[in-house]
C-alpha cells in the first residue's frame, strides 16, 4: 500500500508533466513542412547537403507569404499577403532514396484560416496541389552533374520568405499537421533519446522476497515542480510573444525607431496576436497621421517620408535614368549612376566579362517556374517605359475624330444601324395607330496582331553600345504609332474605293436614294468648296430621309495643305476676297494634319464621334498601347542559340467606319 501511494503521489508530476507535453489545441494551426530538398530542382538550380546543412538555421521566424509577387506587382509584400511564419528548422541528411532536406514546422495566422483549411484537405488527401517556394539571395555558378547543365547553388546569402505557391520546383511541401508540442520534431527526438537511454540501463528484477517500500514524497516538491512547470509555460508564451512580433513588423513599413519602441514595449511580455497587431496599428496610425499634418519637421528640410525601396527598386530606377525614361526627383535619392550598359549588365548578373553565363554573386533566386529578377527581365522593363513614353509622345490626333473601344477577343465584332422612323403621322379619333418596322444592317471588322521581334545580342553589350539600345524602344513605338495611324487614315484615303457596311464605297458622288447622300465632289480646299461641303454634310439625311443637320468639326489634311487649311480656318478676313469681305468660316472646325494621307489634293470633313458615329477602332482586352515582350528564359530562342535576349513587342486592334454620314471628301 505504501509503495502504490508513494507512485500515486509520484504520479502527479508525472502527469503534469506529460499533459503538458500532449496537450492538443484546436488553434494551434500549425503543420511540418518540407521547405527544401537537395538534389536538382526543376529549375536546374542544384542544393548539396553542405548547402542545406548551413541554410536551416535561416528558416527560423522566416515569413510565409500567399504566392510570389508578380511582374507588374510592387516588389516590397503586402501585410495582407503574409500567412505565417516558421520555426523548428532543421536539417535532416539522405536516407536510401530520399535525398537530404530541410524541415521546418509553420505556425499560420489566425488571419489565414482559409489557407489552414486548404492545407488540410491537402494533407488529409495527400494531394500536393499546393506547396512551398523558397525565395532568397544567395551565390549561384555554372556547373554540371553528369550530361547536364546545372546551376549549383554556393551560398544563401538572405532568406526573404518561404511562400505557398500551386507549383513548387525544389520538393516544398506539407507533410502533416502538428497536433500538439510532443508532436513537434524536437520534443520527438528529445522523448526518443531519453526512451534510449532508459532502454540502456541494466533490467532490475523485482521479487516478492525483495520488494523495496518507496519512500512518499515530500509535497512541497510537488509545488516546487508545479511552479518549475509554469515558468516554462511563460517562458514559451514569451518566445511565442517575441516571434510574432517581429514577424508582423517584418511585414510593416514602419521605421527602425517605431519598431525598437515597440519591442522594448513587449519584451518579456506573453501578450496575444491580437494585443500586438493592435498596438502596431496603432503607431502605423500615429506616423502617419504626423506625416500627413507635416508635423514633423526639420531645419527647413522635406517632410519626413517612410519608404521600403529594395536594391532592385533603386537598381531599376538607374536603368530607367539610363535608357532616357523620364523619372521623378523624389524616385532618384539613391539611385546609383550608370556609365552604360555592360556596367548595368555587370552589376545586375555578377558576369563582368560577359560570359552570358548564370553565375551571379548576388542574383535574386526565386524557386517558381519562372525566374523574373534577371537583367533581361529588368532591362525590358525600362525598355517597356521607354516603348510607352515615346508612342504617347506620338502624335495621334485620330484619337479626336474616332470612337476607341475594348474587345474582348479577335472575333468578328458586329455594330447594328437599325433604320430611321420617318414624320410621325396623325392619329384620328377612334383610329389605329398605324404599324411600322425597322430594317437593319451591320458593320463589321475583325482585331488583327501587328508586332515584331528584337534582339539584344550579346556583342551590343560587350561593345557596350548604349545608343543602339536606347533606339530599340524608341524605333518600336514609332512603328507602332505609325502602323496604328495608317489603319485609321486608310478609311479615308481608301474611302473612294472601298465598299463599307451597306455595300457602298464611303465616298459617293452619285445623288440618289442608295448612295451616300452626295458626300463626295471634286472641288478645291477653297472657301467655295469648304462652304459646298459643310452645306452638303448639314443635308445629310437619315434612313427615314429626314435632314439631321450634321456639323463638321474636324478639317482633316494631307501636309501639302495644311497651310492653306490653316489660312481658311484661321483668318478673319475672307482669303483672296475684298478687304470688307468677312471669312464665314473662319474658327469653323479644327485643323487636323496626318502624314499618312498620301494624295496632296484630297480633304475631308468628319463630325464630332460624340454627335454621330464615325470610325470604331476596338483594342483586344482593352490594352490601348503596346505591349513589350521579354524572352528571359536562358535555355529557350535565341538567348540560347544566339546570345541574344529577345524582346517582343505585340498591338491587338482592328476597326471599321461605323456610320457614314460623320465624312466628306473634296478633291481631285
Amino acid at each position: 500500500m505504501v509503495a502504490t501511494a508513494a507512485a500515486e503521489e509520484q504520479g502527479v508530476v508525472d502527469e503534469i508533466e506529460l499533459r503538458e507535453a500532449l496537450l492538443i489545441s484546436p488553434e494551434r494551426r500549425e503543420v511540418e513542412v518540407t521547405v527544401l530538398q537537395g538534389g536538382l530542382s526543376r529549375n536546374a538550380y542544384f542544393y548539396s547537403d553542405r548547402l542545406l546543412e548551413s541554410a536551416a538555421p535561416l528558416l527560423d521566424g522566416a515569413r510565409a507569404f500567399a504566392d510570389h509577387p508578380a511582374p507588374a506587382d510592387r516588389p516590397e509584400r503586402s501585410i495582407r499577403d503574409i500567412v505565417g511564419y516558421y520555426h523548428s528548422p532543421r536539417f535532416e541528411p539522405a536516407a536510401g532514396d530520399r535525398p537530404a532536406r530541410i524541415k521546418a514546422v509553420l505556425r499560420v495566422l489566425e488571419s489565414a484560416q482559409w489557407l489552414w483549411s486548404m492545407i488540410g484537405e491537402a494533407v488529409a488527401d495527400e494531394r500536393p496541389f499546393i506547396g512551398l517556394s523558397v525565395d532568397f539571395v544567395g551565390a549561384v555558378k555554372p556547373g554540371r552533374r553528369g550530361s547536364v547543365a546545372v546551376k549549383e547553388i554556393q551560398a544563401v546569402r538572405q532568406l526573404m520568405s518561404v511562400d505557398v505557391v500551386t507549383r513548387p520546383s525544389a520538393g516544398g511541401r506539407f507533410e502533416r499537421i502538428v497536433q500538439s508540442e510532443g508532436s513537434l520534431p524536437g520534443v520527438q527526438a528529445a522523448t526518443s533519446q531519453h526512451q534510449q537511454e532508459e532502454d540502456n540501463m541494466p533490467a532490475t528484477t523485482i521479487t516478492e522476497e525483495d520488494q523495496t517500500v518507496l519512500p512518499a514524497p515530500d509535497s512541497s516538491a510537488i509545488v516546487e515542480a508545479r511552479g518549475f512547470l509554469e515558468e516554462a509555460r511563460r517562458e514559451r508564451r514569451i518566445a511565442e510573444c517575441e516571434r510574432t512580433l517581429e514577424a508582423l513588423l517584418a511585414a510593416t513599413k514602419l521605421p527602425q525607431p517605431f519598431r525598437d519602441k515597440l519591442r522594448r514595449r513587449f519584451a518579456g511580455t506573453d501578450a496575444s496576436e491580437d494585443v500586438i497587431r493592435e498596438a502596431i496599428e496603432e503607431e502605423s496610425s500615429s506616423l502617419a497621421a504626423v506625416v500627413a499634418a507635416g508635423l514633423v519637421t526639420g531645419m527647413g528640410a522635406e517632410k519626413t517620408s517612410i519608404t521600403s525601396r529594395t536594391d532592385v527598386d533603386r537598381f531599376q530606377t538607374a536603368l530607367d535614368l539610363l535608357l532616357g525614361v523620364n523619372v521623378a526627383e523624389s524616385e532618384r535619392g539613391g539611385v546609383p549612376r550608370l556609365g552604360g550598359i555592360r556596367e548595368a549588365y555587370a552589376i545586375a548578373t555578377g558576369d563582368p566579362e560577359v560570359r552570358g553565363a548564370t553565375d551571379f554573386e548576388r542574383s535574386l533566386v526565386r524557386e517558381a517556374d519562372t525566374t523574373t529578377n534577371s537583367f533581361s527581365f529588368l532591362l525590358g522593363t525600362s525598355m517597356n517605359k521607354r516603348l510607352l513614353q515615346e508612342y504617347q509622345a506620338w502624335p495621334n490626333e485620330w484619337v479626336k475624330f474616332c470612337s476607341i473601344v475594348p474587345i474582348k477577343d479577335f472575333k468578328q465584332q458586329d455594330r447594328i444601324r437599325l433604320a430611321s422612323f420617318g414624320s410621325l403621322p396623325v392619329v384620328n379619333e377612334d383610329a389605329a395607330y398605324t404599324t411600322v418596322s425597322l430594317s437593319d444592317m451591320r458593320a463589321t471588322y475583325r482585331a488583327q496582331k501587328y508586332g515584331n521581334i528584337v534582339a539584344v545580342s550579346r556583342e551590343v553589350i560587350v561593345n557596350d553600345d548604349l545608343q543602339a539600345i536606347r533606339q530599340i524602344p524608341q524605333k518600336l513605338a514609332v512603328a507602332a504609332a505609325y502602323t496604328l495611324a495608317e489603319f485609321v487614315y486608310g478609311f479615308l484615303s481608301g474611302g473612294r474605293g472601298t465598299p463599307v457596311y451597306d455595300g457602298n464605297n464611303l465616298f459617293d458622288a452619285a445623288a440618289g436614294p442608295f448612295n451616300h447622300g452626295h458626300n463626295r465632289r471634286v472641288d478645291a480646299l477653297t472657301t467655295a468648296g469648304l462652304t459646298l461641303g459643310i452645306t452638303t454634310m448639314k443635308e445629310q439625311t437619315n434612313l427615314a430621309g429626314k435632314r439631321i443637320g450634321l456639323k463638321p468639326s474636324f478639317l482633316v489634311v494631307p501636309p501639302e495643305l495644311e497651310f492653306v487649311a490653316l489660312q481658311l480656318i484661321k483668318s478673319g478676313g475672307l482669303p483672296g476676297g475684298n478687304q470688307n469681305d468677312v471669312n464665314p468660316v473662319m474658327g469653323y472646325c479644327e485643323v487636323v494634319v496626318s502624314p499618312q494621307l498620301t494624295n496632296t489634293v484630297e480633304w475631308y470633313l468628319l463630325a464630332d464621334p460624340r454627335t454621330v458615329d464615325t470610325i470604331e477602332i476596338g483594342f483586344v482586352g482593352g490594352q490601348v498601347n503596346p505591349a513589350l515582350l521579354v524572352q528571359d528564359q536562358p535555355l529557350f530562342g535565341l538567348n540560347f542559340t544566339q546570345d541574344a535576349i529577345s524582346y517582343k513587342v505585340r498591338h491587338e486592334y482592328g476597326g471599321a467606319v461605323v456610320d457614314y454620314r460623320g465624312f466628306y471628301s473634296g478633291g481631285d
